[in-house]
């Protein structure tokens, strides 16, 4: 078995962790207002990457270093990465806050409230899966506090407007990750967990959790209900030839990834589990599955207990990065060939030799 290491070098940030580099972002904070210091000294804690199949020689390299960027998050979510200004942008949803981070000024706070609005009792505020429209110059964001999926326009900036939201009556429960496919149509999960009771909440006027797909300029009163049979759905990717929708699944009981089969203008759940995580849970491995992101050539990178699953789009697991704590999601960047992921209270950079969908 082959590992890669993943070594961390941290300098204090107010209540988070920086590395290599000074403040950015657009928003300032006290929590981003002092200068990066030196290493602290410490021995670098290391996460591995396993190496599980020969194909993992054209994914990274044997001497791939992937490197903790930032630190000191409750619970980092959501990246996506700005192609027009080089930056990564995260949710940390307890603290209710999107971070920015570029290789050049390092972290930064993007919003000191993620949320659209001040959350209305019974619900948690802020944000979850953020994703950049590189077309528009803008940012969709799965907003908890009013329970829609909210664009923000960065070339011109102002207020949030609400691009999907449910009735009034029946608002979604509360959007969680989203992916865009070629022609603008809008794909997204809408579990329980922006509500503070989720399954059990009073707020909650859908007796399921739901896959919506919102075609293109629709605003979620034309939203089509994918699936409602699934306990909690989660993170979503599509594949390279957009004819495979894939959900990971965040139930501990059943912990699977999903796919379903574009079929006319619908989608077809397999009989069966694409991938079963259950197996990895043993032990008390921490985490579950969580969100993914989809490489040009169809390998899913996917959240799973204790780190960021690669798997083939047969299902074959070839690597694993282990991070020993439960991980939430990925996304690629810079130049399409770098993975960032959240895991517990961190932000990794690991560069890789294939180039993530959308680039």
């Amino acid at each position: 078995m082959s590992r890669f290491t993943i070594n961390r070098r941290s300098a204090m940030l107010g209540g988070a962790v920086l590395l290599g580099g000074c403040t950015g972002g657009a928003v300032a904070s006290d929590d981003t207002a002092a200068a990066a210091s030196s290493d602290d000294g410490d021995a670098p804690e290391q996460f591995e990457v396993e190496v599980l199949d020969d194909r993992m020689a054209g994914i990274a390299a044997p001497d791939a270093v992937a490197t903790v960027i930032a630190s000191g998050f409750a619970w980092p979510e959501g990246p996506t990465w700005d192609q027009k200004r080089d930056m990564l942008y995260w949710s940390d949803i307890p603290n209710n806050r999107i971070h920015s981070w570029d290789a050049e000024s390092g972290l930064g706070l993007w919003r000191a409230q993620a949320g659209s609005i001040p959350a209305p009792e019974g619900i948690n505020a802020g944000t979850n899966g953020l994703l950049y429209l590189p077309e528009e110059d803008a940012m969709l964001v799965c907003d908890q506090s009013s329970r829609a999926i909210v664009k923000y326009d960065l070339a011109n900036g102002g207020d949030p407007t609400v691009i999907v939201g449910g009735p009034d009556d029946r608002p979604f429960n509360s959007p969680n990750d989203l992916i865009m496919d070629s022609e603008g149509g809008l794909y997204f999960t809408d579990p329980s967990y922006g509500l503070i009771e989720n399954l059990e909440s009073p707020l909650r006027k859908r007796d399921f959790n739901g896959i919506y797909y919102v075609p293109p300029g629709g605003d979620g009163s034309d939203a089509v209900l994918i699936e409602d049979g699934i306990s909690e759905p989660n993170g979503i990717a599509l594949s390279p030839d957009e004819q495979h929708l894939y959900i990971g699944v965040s139930d501990n009981e059943a912990a699977h990834l999903w796919r379903f089969v574009k079929d006319g203008a619908g989608w077809v759940r397999d009989a069966d589990p694409w991938y079963d995580m259950m197996p990895h849970k043993e032990g008390g491995v921490p985490g579950h599955v969580d969100g993914m992101a989809a490489a040009q050539d169809g390998t899913i990178f996917t959240s799973g207990p204790g780190g960021i699953y690669i798997i083939s789009p047969q299902a074959e697991l070839l690597g694993r990065v282990t991070t020993g704590n439960p991980t939430s999601n990925c996304c690629f960047g810079e130049d399409g060939k770098t993975l960032f992921i959240t895991s517990d209270n961190v932000v990794l950079r690991l560069p890789l030799l294939l180039s993530g969908m959308g680039f």
